[in-house]
Parts: C-alpha cells; structure tokens; sequence
C-alpha cells in the first residue's frame, strides 16, 4: 500500500523542510509515516500528555500493531515528572 509519504517522495528527504500548520494535516502524515515505517521508529514525548496525546489518536495501537506484527523496532522517550493534566 501506497502511503503518502511515499507519494511525497523527496519531500521527507534530507535538507527538505516543510512547515505544516494544519493540526488534521500533521496528524495524517504523523499516521502515514508510522505505517510506511520498515525497521524502527524513535520517538520523543516532551510530556506525558502529550504521550496520552497520541494514545487517543490511536497512534500508540498503531505503534505495538507494528511491532508485534510487523517486527518494526520502537523506541519511546518521554519524561515521567511531569503532572498528568
């Protein structure tokens, strides 16, 4: 399956920089870049919320899907000392 990081092509390349302000846009391209993923992702969280964040969205299903089926490495940083809000 084609994803729309792969339609993009050069736009993800090194020395290519795009500014995206459309919340809905980045959430797309976020989900289609971790489906496009064939070895590992890294990812850092500045807060838990914002891990929470993207547990809401779906993205962390998205995560342990692509590992325990796919066999794609993940790798997750955030900080625990911040409060819950």
């Amino acid at each position: 399956m084609e994803t729309e990081a792969d339609k993009r092509g050069g736009e993800f390349a090194l020395g290519s920089t795009e500014v995206i302000r459309n919340r809905k846009e980045v959430q797309r391209l976020f989900i289609d870049i971790v489906k496009s993923a064939e070895h590992e992702i890294l990812l850092i969280f500045r807060t838990v919320n914002s891990f929470l964040r993207e547990q809401r969205l779906g993205i962390i299903s998205l995560l342990k899907y692509d590992s325990t089926e796919r066999g794609v490495n993940i790798k997750l940083l955030y900080r625990l000392r911040y409060y819950i809000r």
